[in-house]
């Protein structure tokens, strides 16, 4: 069963609350699993394994939030078990910790990424730039002359 399906109601009056908890509960763990794995890879330089990370992450978040939307503002005293309540603000609690993680990390990528490909770029357009001294004889470099620009491809992959 799709994350998603499991945060839709199995019918018209939908789950119950002990339900609903144990399916945040569910989503919230999967949730933080993807987000530490992504946190491992960014951190171990691994980009490649990204890409079916985030595609995960979409789904469970969607999931996740469709999910929570439905959990009253105000639940009735008793109507979960305190087992489940205390599981479930764990699950939650430990997911927010990681999403804060995750935002630092991704931002510290982004940054350095940042850094290094306008350290590439200021390196290129300098060796691009013309020697507009003389020679001893009074003409530029033959090398410099006939220089084609140097080209740049960059991998834009955090």
């Amino acid at each position: 069963m799709s994350a998603l399906a499991q945060a839709q109601p199995a019918d018209a009056t939908g789950p119950s609350l002990a339900d609903l908890a144990e399916t945040i509960i569910g989503l919230a763990r999967r949730l933080s699993a993807v987000l530490a794995a992504e946190i491992d890879a960014v951190r171990g330089k691994r980009p490649a394994s990204l890409t079916e990370l985030i595609e995960e992450k979409e789904k469970l978040s969607l999931a996740y939030t469709t999910a929570f939307k439905r959990w009253p503002a105000n639940p009735a005293p008793r109507a979960i078990a305190p087992a489940v309540f205390s599981r479930l603000r764990e699950a939650v609690a430990r997911l927010r910790r990681l999403i804060e993680e995750n935002a630092k990390i991704l931002k510290i990528a982004k940054v350095a990424h940042e850094k290094l490909i306008k350290a590439v770029s200021d390196a290129v357009i300098e060796k691009a730039r013309p020697n507009l001294s003389y020679s001893r004889h009074g003409a530029l470099p033959a090398a410099e002359q006939n220089a084609a620009p140097p080209s740049l491809a960059l991998d834009k992959t955090v």
